[in-house]
């Protein structure tokens, strides 16, 4: 399947500096073998106390990941027997990205789209996927405005699956705080993200909260990593879409795993 881009989106971004530095970083990166996230293959593969997901219920579904980058988790979804779908911020990125999912024999759509702006219909997907990429903030935009949409092209009760880094990451590091709960990055180790906004969460609950709107039945984990002085700390958070079938009581009554 060809990489899909919206002319007007494509053209939107042609002059924002982030998205052009950000697309110039994935495209220095074209060589190498591209591995997917570890714990994301444990959340979809691994049996765990606090998190029950049905690896029957994969094949065939339709699966988006926001924020796809170099594709590196598609073959993954692919190997799990998903419909793929996926998005990046500008069409040189998708176009990269697909064009390397074509040599390796990977079928995927490819779009552009960011957080708080998804161009598919309503209910297209049973899975979203937002893998380090849901705190990425727009300008004018607010992480609700991320939730509302996430769950615009979720099906009813279909399922969200994040990694967000904790305040302890090495990412806010010297970053300037702001009153909605957002950052601005002043320092980035890859050189690309000096400037950008990133929505920051205190805790685990805090971040359920902000989603809670659209949202159930609730399960966390986390990573804490000190890699050799490189602290790369994550929530991990897997929860439902609300079914406007349930009634207010039968939300409530969504268990909640911490």
């Amino acid at each position: 399947m060809k990489a899909s881009v919206d002319p007007a989106q494509s053209d939107s971004t042609q002059g924002d500096p982030a998205i052009c530095a950000y697309t110039a970083h994935y495209l220095r990166r074209q060589g190498g073998a591209r591995y997917p996230a570890e714990h994301l293959v444990r959340i979809l593969m691994g049996r765990h106390p606090r998190l029950a997901l049905d690896q029957a219920d994969y094949r065939g579904a339709p699966l988006l990941e926001v924020g796809c980058g170099d594709g590196r988790n598609l073959g993954l979804f692919h190997d799990l027997g998903f419909r793929i779908h996926a998005t990046e911020v500008s069409a040189a990125i998708c176009d990269s990205t697909h064009a390397r999912l074509q040599k390796a024999g990977i079928p995927a759509s490819l779009d552009v789209g960011t957080n708080a702006r998804l161009p598919y219909p309503d209910a297209s997907f049973r899975y979203l996927i937002a893998w380090n990429s849901c705190y990425y903030m727009e300008a004018g935009s607010a992480f609700a405005d991320h939730v509302m949409e996430y769950a615009r092209v979720l099906t009813d009760k279909g399922f969200l699956i994040l990694s967000v880094p904790m305040p302890t990451n090495y990412i806010f590091n010297d970053c300037v705080a702001h009153d909605d709960g957002s950052t601005t990055l002043t320092t980035d180790a890859f050189g690309v993200l000096q400037g950008a906004r990133l929505q920051r969460f205190s805790d685990a609950q805090a971040l359920q909260q902000s989603l809670e709107a659209a949202f159930a039945d609730f399960s966390h984990g986390e990573i804490r990593a000190d890699c050799f002085g490189v602290q790369n700390d994550h929530f991990l958070l897997v929860c439902r879409k609300y079914s406007p079938t349930d009634s207010p009581q039968s939300q409530q009554d969504h268990q909640t795993r911490v």
